[in-house]
């Protein structure tokens, strides 16, 4: 089957064919990361996405947890022994254009976001202020995202809190009206929506993506059929994706437009590695072209851990 390959800007023109509803927020551009050398090309038409392995070094022999980006770009990967390794750009490292991962030093196991989303030590007069989890958290525990300077995390997994960073008091506010009734397992957010996936139980109909502007104002639910019944039943994690959502099911990345449409489901596939159920912990966007996955390969205790670039939907 030939497969057509379209600019970034003609795909979000189709995309945008299944207009949102005129109350939606406008999406906001952002400008190209530094992951990406050239215009980015985008396929939604084939039934597979193609990974390409980054070859990351330091992040071989580590159990990771989750993945993050701050708004230069830069990856941070968060394990189990709740450490944070930070991932840069570097001109001509490695297949993905990544320098291997950075210890961050840590204080007691204990980490902070800056407003940029950028994560480093906890800084003194924080410290005092547990209740900004943004500002003293475990990596851990931590299921969450930044965007224009806004932390959005789950609070005890059924509710979603948004901490302003850049006020000289942080103080948690509840966010989202009305509030998902599952179990929260995965935040998304960018400059103009948040997503939180309502996971009910694997296969369950009622798995679905809440999409909120960033006043907490639901926005509609992404992942239903014409039914009401979910179209991805297994999820696992959500991550904005251009205009639009993208969810990661096991083996399996389902792509919707800026309307909620599903535009395909495309299994996950490249050379160097075979994605299995349970094996994906991060799925994350770096500004508009870039999009990475973070999982885990071997069998037994023989395991290691690599950045996949997904080339499918954007690619270098």
């Amino acid at each position: 089957m030939q497969v057509t390959r379209v600019t970034l800007a003609a795909a979000l023109f189709l995309a945008a064919c299944s207009k949102p509803k005129s109350d939606e927020p406008p999406v906001a551009s952002a400008p190209a990361p530094q992951h990406s050398a050239a215009a980015p090309v985008v396929k939604l038409d084939g039934t597979s996405i193609r990974g390409t392995r980054c070859r990351v070094g330091n992040l071989s022999q580590k159990t990771q947890r989750s993945l993050h980006a701050d708004a230069s770009g830069t990856l941070y990967v968060f394990d189990d022994s709740d450490a944070v390794h930070r991932v840069a750009s570097s001109d001509g490292a490695g297949p993905c254009g990544l320098a291997a991962a950075v210890d961050i030093p840590r204080a007691e196991a204990r980490f902070a976001f800056a407003a940029d989303g950028s994560v480093g030590k906890v800084r003194a007069p924080d410290a005092p202020s547990p209740e900004c989890k943004s500002l003293s958290f475990e990596p851990f525990g931590f299921v969450g995202a930044v965007a224009g300077g806004v932390a959005f995390r789950t609070d005890g997994n059924r509710a979603i809190v948004a901490e302003d960073l850049n006020a000289k008091v942080c103080t948690p506010k509840p966010f989202g009206t009305p509030a998902p009734s599952g179990n929260l397992f995965s935040v998304a957010a960018n400059e103009t929506h948040v997503l939180v996936l309502d996971f009910h139980g694997s296969g369950q109909d009622d798995n679905v993506v809440w999409r909120y502007d960033r006043a907490g104002k639901l926005v509609d639910k992404v992942g239903l059929g014409a039914e009401g019944k979910s179209v991805i039943r297994w999820p696992d994690l959500v991550a904005t994706c251009g205009p639009g959502v993208c969810v990661q099911s096991s083996k399996e990345l389902a792509v919707f437009d800026a309307a909620g449409k599903l535009l395909g489901r495309h299994d996950v596939e490249g050379e160097g590695f075979v994605l299995g159920y349970g094996t994906v912990n991060g799925l994350v966007e770096v500004g508009k072209p870039a999009l990475y996955l973070l999982a885990t390969f071997g069998k037994g205790t023989v395991k290691e851990t690599d950045l996949i670039r997904l080339d499918g939907v954007y690619a270098k």
